[in-house]
């Protein structure tokens, strides 16, 4: 297997005209992709390297069925011919729900070698019948994994690991995946320069969680770690930030760290507020403020328990003795 990849090699057998297989992917920008082996003419590839359905009929067979085409991967000074197998499975019909899409947001991340921990990313998977993907995600890097529905880091970074990582994660369920790449760039930690005059102008926030209506969305389960937001302080002179940043208002929960805000310990819904954050060089303080909603996890209830026995006696023995109190009711009258 060469450097180009396929992001999806399956599809259904009742996939219509235009639906898209997957997409190639080569380790440089501004290749062009040409089909030079297609059998049956069942596939076509646009030149931008997507591979789309074009059978009018439906493949039968013994599934999965599976059809080798060759692609010529050229542009940009790379150049590459590659085959690779594509699995028609049954009739969606006759199937369990499948991943359709993976989205990493962001795609891409750029931090030091002295972050330690947190999210990287945040995953979404659409399934073929709309619902809850329940399936596996793999990395093909063991740089990052995967817990929940956030692409986290592994392990430690080190000097050895600083450069430009691209890698696939794939989202796998019911024997089938899809498989999207993120890039992370690893640089080492900067020395600070000598001290110049230069002091803070202005600070912003650029958020790496949800939002909502302005509010940033995290949850009582989010990892300690995760990234909220990147801070972005401008200096007088245009030279960077090197001075001190501190957290003011729940310091104990959000800090301030290689230009990230992280979370610092497990949240709770009394952590969602206003938080305010200084950053301060040559005796120049500048602040800002972030507004952080955590979310309560909520879980269902456990059942109620089942009717115990009744405590009242069978109808028939109610009867019974209301007949026999009868009986031996005597009237005496004078």
């Amino acid at each position: 297997m060469g450097q180009v990849k396929l992001t999806n090699n399956m599809i259904a057998a009742d996939a219509s005209v235009g639906d898209l297989v997957g997409s190639f992917i080569a380790p440089v920008s501004g290749v062009t992709y040409r089909l030079q082996y297609n059998p049956n003419a069942y596939f076509d590839l646009s030149l931008d390297g997507h591979l789309y359905v074009v059978w009018t009929s439906t493949p039968t067979g013994l599934y999965p069925l599976k059809f080798t085409i060759q692609i010529h991967a050229h542009g940009s000074g790379f150049n590459e011919v590659d085959s690779f197998d594509i699995l028609i499975t049954p009739p969606t019909a006759t199937t369990l729900p499948v991943p359709k899409t993976l989205t990493l947001t962001p795609d891409s991340l750029s931090i030091q070698t002295n972050i330690v921990s947190g999210t990287l990313s945040r995953l979404t998977v659409t399934t073929s019948d709309g619902s809850v993907f329940n399936g596996t995600f793999s990395v093909s890097d063991t740089l990052a994994t995967v817990s929940g529905l956030s692409l986290i880091l592994a392990r430690t970074l080190t000097s050895a690991d600083i450069g430009t990582h691209t890698f696939m994660v794939t989202a796998t369920q019911n024997n089938m995946n899809v498989s999207t790449t993120f890039t992370l760039v690893i640089s080492a930690v900067i020395a600070p320069p000598p001290p110049t005059n230069a002091v803070p102008q202005s600070i912003s926030f650029i958020p790496f969680v949800p939002m909502i209506q302005g509010w940033y969305q995290l949850s009582d389960t989010t990892p300690i770690g995760t990234v909220v937001a990147k801070v972005d302080v401008v200096m007088s002179d245009g030279s960077v930030f090197f001075g001190s940043a501190m957290s003011g208002s729940n310091a104990y929960a959000y800090v301030m760290t290689s230009g990230n805000i992280i979370t610092a310990r497990q949240l709770t819904s009394a952590d969602t507020s206003w938080n305010t954050f200084t950053a301060t060089q040559n005796g120049v303080s500048i602040s800002g403020q972030v507004p952080i909603n955590v979310m309560v996890t909520v879980t269902s209830p456990p059942p109620p328990p089942p009717p115990g026995p009744s405590t009242f006696p069978p109808y028939t023995t109610v009867l019974s003795s209301l007949a026999t109190a009868t009986n031996c009711l005597t009237v005496t009258i004078s």
